[in-house]
């Protein structure tokens, strides 16, 4: 499992990432953490380098990959096809 944290980033704080399964842990600045499925190793890629990590978390993983909210000891607390309205959860570039 692979550790990336966004100290700069107003979006995301920090990025989990395990690529035998193709999960995506991310921690939100608003306090959620989402885990997303099936997510290709050249997306993590994309997001552990890229200059904006709101941006290209926007761009390419927002609607793309099914998703679960996880509470704060790392359990799920709801399972859902897309993301929430970015009105909802504070998710912008």
């Amino acid at each position: 499992m692979e550790e990336r944290s966004f100290r700069t980033s107003t979006v995301i704080r920090r990025v989990w990432y395990d690529e035998d399964v193709e999960e995506l842990t991310i921690w939100f600045a608003s306090g959620n953490i989402y885990r997303y499925s099936r997510v290709p190793v050249l997306v993590w890629d994309g997001l552990s380098t890229a200059k904006s990590a709101g941006t290209y978390f926007n761009q390419h993983i927002t609607g793309r990959y099914r998703y679960e909210e996880l509470d704060r000891q790392g359990r799920a607390t709801s399972e859902r096809a897309s993301l929430p309205s970015k009105s909802d959860d504070g998710f912008s570039g």
